[in-house]
């Protein structure tokens, strides 16, 4: 009679640019970026990472890749991401209170209920993007294109709308 073996466990390791909440334990690295309150990121190649619930509050992330990232229910008070490239990254639910994002290229960015309150978004790039619910208030949206952006009442802004939605 022949031994029986039991059958062989294949393990597959899956790498991708995932990072744990930084509020599950150390703060975790990607691409070299430290994400943790306060760090220095700017200009890092984060795009398509989820990065969602990270505490990222007055982190330096100005000229940062992040299209396509998500940054659900983070915390980016007082951070600074002017000129990153948020193209449609999903920021729904994230407090970017007075954060500064000047410059910042978030066309087709998902934004429901973003808190934006005292946030500099002047000279941003937010057509196509979804501000449904977003508290702006206080915000600088001078020079910010919003052309085709979904306003924070879910109407539809105009063609040529910039600084306000038309």
């Amino acid at each position: 009679m022949q031994p029986t073996r039991a059958p062989a466990l294949a393990v597959v390791l899956v790498f991708s640019l995932a990072a744990t909440p930084v509020s599950a334990g150390p703060p975790a690295k990607v691409n070299g970026c430290v994400l943790e309150p306060a760090t220095d990121c700017a200009g890092a190649k984060l795009a398509g990472a989820r990065l969602r619930a990270s505490d990222l509050e007055q982190a330096t992330l100005r000229g940062a890749a992040l299209a396509g990232a998500d940054l659900r229910e983070s915390n980016l008070q007082r951070a600074n991401l002017e000129a990153a490239g948020l193209r449609n990254a999903d920021l729904r639910g994230v407090d970017a209170s007075r954060a500064r994002l000047g410059g910042a290229d978030a066309r087709g960015a998902k934004l429901q209920g973003a808190i934006l309150r005292g946030a500099n978004l002047a000279g941003a790039r937010l057509e196509g993007a979804d501000l449904t619910g977003a508290d702006l208030a206080g915000a600088d949206l001078s020079a910010a294109a919003l052309a085709g952006a979904v306003w924070t009442d879910g109407r539809t802004c105009a063609a040529g709308s910039v600084g306000a939605c038309q």
